[in-house]
């Protein structure tokens, strides 16, 4: 198993944008839109690997110089509860802390929530509906 950032615009990137929409937009009915895609360039991917396939996902998105939002986080269904989650959320903890971030930021969705808040994340606000799902966001300082 090997976590790494994905380059944008890689045939690499793609099968992970493929993974992306698999586990995460089209159980929910959606495609990717024009908008949804615009700021891929400037936003640091990272995939995780087991035997050359992906079967993990995160997207680090730089929301100002002191904050970090974690934004498209999947496991394949078929390694969930095995720790990769934690290897995952703790590699981009690792990232951020190295490049100096103070903060990161999480949009959840309600059925991911005990994930996040088993690693010290804090909600904050009210829920709100956000991509068709009960979300919340989650905050923690580094």
């Amino acid at each position: 198993m090997q976590i790494k950032e994905i380059t944008y615009g890689t045939a690499e990137y793609q099968s992970l944008l493929n993974f992306r929409y698999l586990y995460l937009r089209k159980p929910l009915g959606l495609n990717w839109s024009h908008d949804d895609l615009l700021d891929e360039s400037k936003q640091i991917h990272l995939g995780l690997i087991n035997n050359k396939k992906i079967i993990g996902c995160c997207v680090l998105k730089i929301l100002n110089s002191n904050t970090l939002k974690i934004r498209q986080m999947a496991i394949d269904k078929k390694y969930q509860k095995m720790g990769y989650g934690k290897k995952l959320i703790q590699y981009a903890e690792n990232y951020a802390a190295t490049k100096n971030y103070k903060k990161i930021i999480i949009t959840a969705r309600m059925g991911a929530l005990d994930f996040y808040l088993r690693y010290g994340y804090q909600t904050e606000g009210k829920k709100f509906t956000d991509v068709t799902l009960e979300s919340i966001k989650l905050i923690k300082d580094l």
